[in-house]
């Protein structure tokens, strides 16, 4: 379990709201998802790319190079850095193997792979 952030603590129970009056007025189709459709398909599930679509467009407006992976990465990452234990990683991360995990995302650390871009264009 991690902790949020109040403000997304804030922004999760106000979408929370949203939702739940979506369902009440047309039902709930969702499958069980989190994210739902308020437009035209109203109450059912977003899909993947719906949710990409929102998710780049977001980072757009705040001039950020956004994705649903580098979402990922970021939880992954967030976990690595907290000294979360690679096999956990693995289970929340819902990889087959612990070798996805490491070669994916831990062992290829964006991070260090932009250090390493430095410290070779200035000649170490």
């Amino acid at each position: 379990m991690f902790t949020l952030r109040p403000k997304i603590r804030e922004a999760l129970d106000g979408y929370l709201e949203i939702r739940s009056k979506t369902v009440s007025r047309y039902g709930d189709s969702s499958d069980g998802r989190l994210f739902i459709n308020g437009s035209n398909y109203r109450g059912r599930a977003m899909t993947p790319d719906a949710i990409g679509q929102i998710v780049r467009r977001l980072g757009k407006r705040v001039g950020v190079d956004l994705s649903t992976h580098s979402l990922r990465r970021f939880f992954c990452m967030t976990m690595y850095d907290s000294k979360t234990d690679e096999f956990v990683i693995q289970r929340k991360m819902r990889h087959s193997s612990i070798e996805i995990t490491r070669n994916h995302y831990l062992y290829v650390d964006p991070r260090k792979m932009a250090l390493a871009d430095d410290m070779t264009q200035d000649g170490l």
